[in-house]
């Protein structure tokens, strides 16, 4: 079922609000207050998409990885190179992966990407492999 454009918007601002803080400070300090106030909603329209900010760390890091399998089932078609673009854009301070990988997100998200390469290539992702 397709969302209709005002409900996708609202989400990108909300994730776009969410990221920006994530950068600041830990998830656990982010409340939906500054979300609604930086993505300019009322706390009514995030609750009906989130149920709070790990609901949302969650389904966003859920969508990521589901769009890094998309990109490196293609890259298997397409003889590796989208899977140098991938290794490439994780690179950037400013790209989603990079965000939610840090220390202020989700600890275990970088090990599960690290594990998705691994899965398909049998290689770990430098810096981004399980202790």
């Amino acid at each position: 079922m397709k969302s209709d454009a005002r409900v996708r918007y609202t989400k990108m601002r909300i994730k776009e609000a969410f990221l920006e803080k994530l950068r600041e400070k830990p998830v656990n300090k982010i409340t939906v207050k500054e979300l609604c106030d930086m993505a300019e909603i009322n706390r009514a329209t995030f609750y009906s998409h989130y149920s709070d900010p790990f609901d949302l760390l969650e389904q966003l890091e859920k969508e990521e990885l589901e769009k890094m399998e998309v990109m490196l089932d293609e890259s298997v078609e397409k003889s590796g190179n989208i899977l140098l673009t991938v290794l490439r854009g994780m690179e950037s301070p400013g790209n989603v992966n990079n965000v939610l990988a840090s220390p202020n997100a989700d600890p275990e998200y970088a090990a599960r990407i690290s594990d998705l390469f691994y899965s398909r290539y049998g290689r770990r992702v430098p810096g981004y492999c399980r202790v």
